[in-house]
Order: structure tokens, then C-alpha cells, then sequence
């Protein structure tokens, strides 16, 4: 008895040969490409409703939006540190005090911050290319 049992005896003979182990699987073969086949133009239909005027649009829009958020996120660095600047020339004297501790906390705080937004700043000039 064969692969498939008796599936692929086409001749009736009771034995499957060679020739048709060969002919049966090469059916189930193309019956497995057409479905295939079959899945992969369903997939590209999903595709045929997107305009490409519309894709365009909608990374023109990502890119402004990203644009717009750098512009602002520059705009707060440079806030960020003028604040810096003013906290560094009004450090305290006593570096034994809790004035002087409250200040280096605030500056650590500023400094963290600055990092982090030019960190950001660094991915978005990177992703829209500025």
C-alpha cells in the first residue's frame, strides 16, 4: 500500500506505482498553489482601495506634524536652557546647605530634561531627514 493508501490507484489494479504516487501528488501540489495563489490576490485587493494620492497625503501630514512637534520641542530646549543659565548663576554659596541641596536637585532635574528632549529632538531630525 501506498503513501495515500489506495487514494491514488487511478488504474484500479489494487497497487499504486510510481507514476501514479507522481501524478497524485502533483495534484495535490497545484491544488495547493491555487489556493496559494488565490490568497495572495485577495491580500493585493485589500490594496487596490488606497489611492496613491491618499498615502501621499497621509505621510505629508506625518512629516508637517513631526516637523511641527520638533519646531515646539526646539523651542522648549531653548527655554529649558535659559532656565539652566539663570539657576547656574544663582547657586548657593554653602554647598553644606539644604538651599544648596534643593538647587543641584533642581539643576539635575533641568539637565535630565534638556537630555531627554535633545534626545527626541536627535530621532525625529533623523526619521523626517531635517
Amino acid at each position: 500500500m501506498g503513501l495515500f493508501g489506495d487514494l491514488f490507484d487511478f488504474d484500479g489494479n489494487g497497487n499504486t506505482d510510481a507514476f501514479e504516487m507522481g501524478l497524485g501528488l502533483s495534484l495535490i501540489l497545484s491544488i495547493g498553489e491555487d489556493d496559494k495563489a488565490s490568497t495572495v490576490d485577495e491580500d493585493d485587493s485589500n490594496f487596490d482601495d488606497i489611492d496613491d494620492d491618499d498615502f501621499a497625503e497621509s505621510n505629508e501630514d506625518e512629516c508637517e506634524s513631526g516637523i511641527e512637534k520638533l519646531e515646539s520641542l526646539r523651542e522648549e530646549l531653548s527655554e529649558l536652557e535659559e532656565q539652566l543659565v539663570d539657576l547656574e548663576c544663582s547657586e548657593p554659596d554653602d554647598i553644606l546647605s539644604a538651599r544648596y541641596e534643593r538647587w543641584e536637585s533642581r539643576k539635575e532635574q533641568l539637565e535630565e530634561q534638556i537630555s531627554d528632549i535633545n534626545d527626541e529632538i536627535f530621532d525625529l531630525e533623523l526619521k523626517y531627514e531635517v
